[in-house]
């Protein structure tokens, strides 16, 4: 599911138990402090605790900051578990898109109302060209890894999806 709000929420169900959601965690994601980890020997990191856990992708040489936060919260019910993935991104990649994405697109709307006065439509194509650019360096890396995100944990924890309303 591809979106432009950056926030989503998934609802799923398991047959795993709790302690087999643990061990798929653990054997995926580094659990605790970061510092002295191996950085590419697990592909997550985070925290887990009684009934939610939170990760995020670790990357290449440092933590990944396209990815986005996964927060899952899991309750047992009748034959397995109930888990709601929420994904969100990182406050600074979020504070980076909203600026320049927004002052691209500014700037967009001044060429076009400049163009009324000008008749000058070059202007107009250079910033939309700009707002495209700005929209794929920030908008389309995080869909991407978010979507990476959601794949990989429906297939280590056996998800299956319970309800069709899936948010954005």
């Amino acid at each position: 599911m591809v979106t432009t709000i950056p926030y989503r929420i998934s609802h799923y169900h398991t047959t795993l138990p709790e302690q087999e959601i643990r061990a798929a965690i653990e054997k995926n994601a580094h659990l605790g402090q970061w510092e002295g980890m191996l950085i590419k020997s697990k592909p997550y990191y985070g925290e887990i605790s009684t009934g939610y856990f939170m990760l995020r992708a670790s990357g290449r040489f440092k933590k990944h900051s396209h990815s986005p936060s996964l927060i899952a919260w899991f309750n047992p019910v009748e034959r397995g578990q109930s888990v709601e993935l929420s994904l969100k991104p990182h406050p600074l990649l979020l504070a980076l898109a909203i600026l320049f994405v927004g002052a691209s697109a500014f700037f967009l709307l001044l060429n076009i109302f400049s163009f009324f006065g000008t008749w000058n439509i070059a202007p107009v194509f250079m910033s939309s060209f700009i707002v495209a650019i700005m929209v794929a360096l920030f908008v389309l890396p995080y869909h991407t890894t978010a979507e990476k995100t959601v794949r990989f944990w429906i297939r280590e924890l056996k998800l299956e999806n319970c309800k069709p309303n899936n948010n954005a």
